[in-house]
């Protein structure tokens, strides 16, 4: 039990921490709102391309020019909350990015109310003032990117669902998970095989009849697959697939392919990734196949090539999740600050590098593109804030999740342990810090309650120490 003058002080110490998360984040984005169309970068290029097209007319194509033809990689979320923003403000990205910091502070709250409900009032104040200070989410708010709003939705289905455990309008907060989910993974399709893995966990740990616990589970698988059908309707009729999105799973094996091939040659991605679709397209001898098709030989191919070196692949595998861990997120900021203008390939040729080719190549980057930058403290500030926030998150979350699988809350731990391993595993060898960002508020919950625990223990070590010994020599 917490005592009142504690609870007060411990909540000035949130309001404290989420201002300076206030602070970074909207001082961050007046910054980068004097260039704002350097915050359309990478993925965003196309994402604000759709997003222009359907205000113009044209429908859901990432073409520039006629004939735009339909898209079938994106799935709709995020184009379409771009443009309800251009639509409101006209054509603004920064418009977008301060919706997206606007969100990034909202998660703060869910972020709060669900590490209270599962660890308390301590825990959850520790978790929020972690996640006011994590830089690379507030990088990724203030460029146009699916995370913010992915998280957003990702964490307010995940309170939805713990919610839904204990309330007497558990079908409600169920319904509630499902539709959310739904959301999220129409702005980014990485939750969409979750499904599978949270149905039996959600199961297990309801405790209610069989009835109950059937309803419940029925309602949340059905009405997260009802917000998927209309887009999985449009892809049958459009390309005669009614997977929400398409051509994706050919894309990211050809990429790991390419990287098993990179780590083989010592070349790069950019050299490798091309020659996959060039092999299909030779192969094929002008003869003209549907995307669909073409998509289907790409993957059989790049399959083929990973199961060929099973033995490299696993290598990559397993560096990748390293670099998922690990990295920091300031290359989008560099991108947003004008200190790179292009692509370098730094990040993506990191897991077939060595170490101290690595460490060259990076030092080449500082001499090059930050010498004589006015952002150069800048960018150098948010890497050594984020490093370090990352890497206490990671310790005190295993600090939280040894002493939670040892208390009646391992039921929550396993849950959210899950959910963490889901996102590390599905990234594969394509990860980036970018990739850790659905993983961190979980983290971060965790690191909140080892953090609680670790301050209880050694609290308690200082009133034993300050005890009195009223032992008597013998």
């Amino acid at each position: 039990m917490i005592s009142r003058p504690k609870l007060n002080q411990g909540i000035t110490w949130l309001i404290v921490f989420i201002m300076f998360g206030v602070l970074c984040r909207f001082g961050l984005w007046l910054r980068i709102s004097y260039a704002p169309w350097l915050t359309v970068t990478g993925d965003g290029v196309g994402y604000e391309q759709i997003a222009r097209n359907l205000l113009e007319g044209y429908g859901f194509s990432m073409e520039a020019a006629p004939p735009y033809l339909p898209d079938m990689i994106r799935t709709p979320g995020y184009p379409l909350f771009i443009a309800a923003i251009y639509w409101l403000f006209g054509y603004r990205p920064e418009m977008v990015t301060l919706a997206q910091n606007l969100l990034s502070l909202g998660l703060l709250l869910i972020g709060y109310l669900l590490a209270k409900r599962l660890f308390g009032p301590k825990a959850a104040m520790f978790a929020a003032a972690l996640m006011a200070l994590d830089v690379g989410g507030i990088i990724l708010a203030n460029v146009t990117f699916t995370e913010t709003l992915f998280i957003m939705l990702f964490v307010s289905a995940t309170y939805c669902l713990f919610r839904s455990f204990d309330s007497p309008r558990g079908i409600d907060w169920m319904a509630g998970a499902g539709l959310l989910l739904g959301l999220a993974t129409l702005v980014r399709p990485a939750s969409l095989y979750l499904l599978i893995v949270l149905l039996p966990l959600i199961w297990w740990m309801m405790r209610y009849s069989w009835r109950e616990k059937g309803i419940r589970t029925i309602i949340f698988g059905a009405v997260f697959l009802l917000m998927l059908a209309p887009w999985s309707y449009r892809n049958f009729r459009v390309f005669g697939s009614p997977n929400i999105t398409l051509a994706v799973q050919s894309i990211t094996l050809n990429i790991h392919a390419s990287y098993i091939r990179a780590g083989l040659n010592h070349t790069t991605l950019a050299e490798e990734e091309p020659r996959i679709p060039e092999q299909v397209r030779q192969e094929l001898g002008g003869r003209t196949v549907s995307a669909l098709e073409m998509d289907e030989l790409i993957r059989a191919k790049a399959v083929a090539e990973i199961m060929q070196h099973p033995g490299e692949y696993v290598l990559l595998y397993l560096k990748s999740i390293g670099l998922t861990l690990l990295l920091p997120n300031t290359n989008f900021l560099a991108n947003a600050l004008g200190i790179l203008n292009q692509p370098t390939g730094i990040i993506a040729d990191m897991r077939t590098r060595s170490l101290t080719e690595n460490i060259q190549v990076l030092l080449e980057f500082s001499a090059h593109y930050l010498a004589g930058s006015p952002d150069q403290a800048l960018f150098f500030i948010t890497t050594v804030i984020e490093v370090l926030v990352t890497f206490v998150t990671h310790g005190l979350a295993v600090v939280g999740t040894v002493i939670g699988l040892r208390s009646e809350r391992r039921a929550y731990i396993v849950l959210l342990l899950v959910i963490i391993a889901y996102f590390f595993i599905i990234t594969g060898p394509i990860g980036t810090g970018r990739y850790r960002l659905p993983a961190m508020p979980y983290l971060m919950m965790l690191a909140g309650y080892g953090l609680e625990q670790l301050q209880t223990w050694l609290q308690m070590r200082r009133r034993q120490k300050l005890q009195p010994d009223y032992s008597y020599p013998q």
